[in-house]
């Protein structure tokens, strides 16, 4: 008897962390669509915004602060199977308050469909240092930490390994081409502006950071 409540109690843990990867993977890759759709139905706004923390300032700002609340309360609730596991989870899970709370600032002129905009340099410093932090940890749970297991992967663990070491890839490279056209290219070719770099840089990797804990959370790639 005793057995078999261990037995059930360990299966409702794994099935919890696996609803928490999911939960997480979802909402990744559902931000920029939700804030992108969002702003042209609720407020006829046909304008990319210059990127994803540039919502934040429109009729959007709601669902992008609840949205990573949302990811940093799962973050946070997310145990791992190791003491590194809580620590880099928790420190993308604060990172992720700071991109919510600490707002970016944007360019009027560049902006369309924005409210009231709140210019401060120093919160702005901040607010791109926590999405630094939020993406670079992310990546590196993504290509350190979720490629561990035991040393007789089965076959579809190791296509997952294969798909968490794209992703973080991903991300690693989209973090260094942002810094690239922030310090280089923006000022060298300002025809890039019109095309919205940063928003499409910042959705592909919130979308392999979304892909990555899916495929954690066995919802592709599932063992059989």
């Amino acid at each position: 008897m005793a057995a078999s409540k261990s037995a059930k109690a360990s299966e409702q843990l794994i099935i919890s962390f696996l609803s928490i990867r999911k939960a997480i993977g979802v909402l990744g890759i559902s931000l920029p669509l939700v804030l992108l759709f969002g702003s042209f139905l609720l407020d006829n706004c046909e304008q990319i915004q210059g990127s994803i923390s540039a919502y934040y300032y429109t009729v959007m700002r709601n669902a992008f602060v609840g949205i990573l609340c949302a990811v940093s309360f799962y973050l946070f609730s997310y145990k791992g199977y190791d003491r590194g596991d809580r620590i880099l989870s928790g420190l993308c899970g604060l990172s992720s308050l700071g991109v919510a709370f600490l707002p970016t600032s944007v360019d009027p002129p560049l902006s369309t469909c924005v409210n009231e905009i709140v210019a401060n340099s120093i919160i702005s410093s901040l607010h791109f240092l926590a999405a630094f932090v939020f993406f670079a940890t992310s990546a590196y749970v993504s290509i350190v930490q979720f490629t561990k297991g035991s040393p007789r992967p089965t076959p579809q663990k190791l296509r997952r390994n294969k798909v968490y070491k794209i992703c973080g890839t991903v991300m690693i490279f989209c973090l260094i081409t942002i810094g690239m056209y922030t310090a280089i290219l923006k000022e060298h070719i300002p025809s890039l502006v019109g095309l919205r770099p940063i928003f499409w840089l910042e959705t592909i990797m919130l979308w392999a950071f979304g892909i990555s804990w899916l495929v954690k959370g066995e919802f592709l790639l599932e063992d059989t």
